[in-house]
C-alpha cells in the first residue's frame, strides 16, 4: 500500500494577523504557498473556500492552521 506525508503547522502569532507585526508575513503567505505547491513532491494543500489556510482557526485571530500532503519525507525535506 502506498503512502504519503501529511504535515500539520500550527501556531500562535505574535500579534493578530491585522498588526503591523505581521505585515511581512501575511504579505507572503501567497508566495510561499505557491512555492510549495510548485514544489516536487507536493501533492495537496487545505484550502478553505476564502482560499486562506489558517481561517478555520482565526476566532482569536492568532492562531494559524496549515495542512498539506506531500509524496513522502524527502519531498518535504528538500523543499525551499
Amino acid at each position: 500500500m502506498p503512502y504519503q506525508l501529511a504535515q500539520l503547522n500550527l501556531a500562535v502569532t505574535k500579534a493578530p494577523l491585522n498588526s503591523p507585526v505581521m505585515i511581512d508575513f501575511v504579505a507572503n503567505r501567497e508566495r510561499i504557498n505557491a512555492l510549495a505547491a510548485a514544489a516536487p513532491g507536493f501533492v495537496w494543500a487545505h484550502q478553505p473556500q476564502a482560499g486562506d489556510a489558517s481561517a478555520l482557526l482565526q476566532s482569536t485571530n492568532t492562531v494559524l492552521f496549515h495542512l498539506s500532503v506531500w509524496r513522502d519525507p524527502d519531498a518535504l525535506r528538500t523543499y525551499p
